[in-house]
């Protein structure tokens, strides 16, 4: 193998041939494709965040199911009159929110889209 030095390269390093590959054009494929359901896509997509978390003067975006979770948790906490961190995964990562007796927050439910067409 043939070295070659050059300025913007450390010492000892090897310039390696360019390998030529043959690009093949294919035709159009004209089969037909089965159609997936609109609903079953945006459900791959991204979860649905349905939940809205406020604590410390933050919001946190969650699904139904991790809002449950949460309030769950944190009512077992309220009612032994326990602090606690309670894990949260929401929209945007996970957080541990300090739960106690004295803590403010509430979990709303989101609605969208629930006005009529006159």
């Amino acid at each position: 193998m043939h070295r070659v030095q050059n300025s913007s390269q450390p010492a000892g390093f090897a310039l390696k041939p360019i390998i030529e590959t043959e690009v093949i054009k294919r035709e159009a494929d004209d089969r037909p494709r089965p159609l997936r359901e609109a609903a079953a896509d945006d459900a791959v997509a991204a979860p649905a965040y349905s939940r809205t978390v406020h604590h410390g003067g933050n919001r946190y975006f969650a699904t139904a199911g991790m809002a449950e979770i949460f309030r769950a948790k944190t009512r077992k906490i309220v009612a032994s009159g326990e602090t606690e961190l309670v894990p949260l995964l929401h929209s945007t990562g996970v957080d541990l929110l300090v739960i106690g007796p004295n803590t403010q927050f509430t979990v709303v439910t989101i609605e969208i889209g629930h006005h009529t067409a006159a």
